[in-house]
């Protein structure tokens, strides 16, 4: 299912997809709100590595910002910010929410960044390097790079969630729940295969696009959080094939009547049947609304990290 499309993939639309998902003012409001932040942890690792660039922390470039989430834990350990996104809406969000003066935010694609060669001491992408043109993104990251200077991409799957109640085998949990993903989103997962498939092998291809030889990968940072059950259904509609499947629904019922209603809406939004069939099939409740149920998340934080030589 997961076989190599990646010499078969047309570039610009996936691009254009994407930057059209990106761009839905529900799913962006969704991903400000629901989508984990980058713990401490997972901010010392990185810094750890910058550090031992001998690089002066002076400019900092994030590529595929989204709404600010990896902008803000990264922005007061660098004298300037710059969170650049394709998609102009994430950007309007990512101002909204900017509590920095130091910081500020652009529409921009990642294969053509709009700054001067060797500007940057770090350039991060935070969940976002798998949808790129990794030959034209490499090239423009290491030209804006100071000599020293390092991209780091952080990135993470489906996370594990299970119920504080369930008293059986996790990990079988957990498979079960992919198995369901796969059955439910079927035609959207061979949609976004490429993109999918990096993330699940933890950016192994990502590392070995890298142009470099000063390239590792970093310490593994696992987040746990408790999430009720309205925090996860959130989390699960700022997920693109969640947004892909909804709207085609929302395409042919509106085909077939000419209109869309909230009724139509309800009947056919798969967070509720995702998360119903999660409860009654395989946790033990009658209905996901239960009040009982409390989810224990975890988020696997992995990290590729390249430097630019000084020669």
């Amino acid at each position: 299912m997961f076989r190599d499309l990646r010499q078969k993939a047309n570039w610009s639309e996936v691009k254009m997809k994407q930057q059209t998902y990106y761009d839905s003012l529900d799913i962006v409001s969704e991903y400000s709100r629901n989508r984990p932040t980058y713990s401490s942890r997972v901010r010392d690792v990185v810094m750890k590595y910058f550090d031992g660039t001998g690089s002066r922390p002076d400019m900092l470039l994030d590529v595929g910002c989204g709404g600010g989430q990896a902008t803000n834990v990264f922005a007061p350990l660098f004298q300037k910010v710059v969170g650049i996104d394709i998609s102009q809406k994430q950007i309007e969000s990512a101002k909204r929410q900017n509590k920095f003066d130091h910081v500020t935010y652009q529409a921009g694609a990642a294969e053509k960044l709009d700054f001067d060669d060797e500007s940057v001491a770090m350039v991060i992408c935070a969940e976002a390097v798998h949808w790129f043109d990794l030959e034209k993104f490499f090239s423009e990251a290491f030209r804006v790079l100071k000599p020293g200077g390092c991209v780091v991409m952080i990135g993470y799957w489906t996370p594990s969630f299970i119920p504080d109640s369930y008293t059986g085998d996790g990990n079988e949990l957990n498979l079960m729940h992919t198995q369901l993903v796969q059955h439910l989103f079927a035609d959207e997962i061979k949609e976004r295969i490429d993109g999918y498939r990096s993330i699940m092998r933890k950016y192994a291809d990502v590392l070995e696009a890298v142009p470099v030889q000063l390239k590792s990968r970093l310490e593994t940072v696992v987040d746990e959080m408790n999430w009720d059950m309205d925090r996860f259904a959130g989390f699960m509609r700022s997920l693109d094939a969640v947004e892909l499947y909804n709207q085609k629904q929302h395409d042919q019922v509106l085909r077939k009547n000419g209109k869309v209603t909230a009724e139509d809406f309800r009947n056919y939004d798969i967070v509720p049947k995702f998360l119903n069939l999660a409860a009654n099939k395989l946790w033990g409740y009658e209905s996901y609304k239960d009040p009982n149920i409390s989810l224990n998340v975890k988020f696997e934080m992995f990290t590729i990290a390249a430097t630019k030589p000084r020669d």
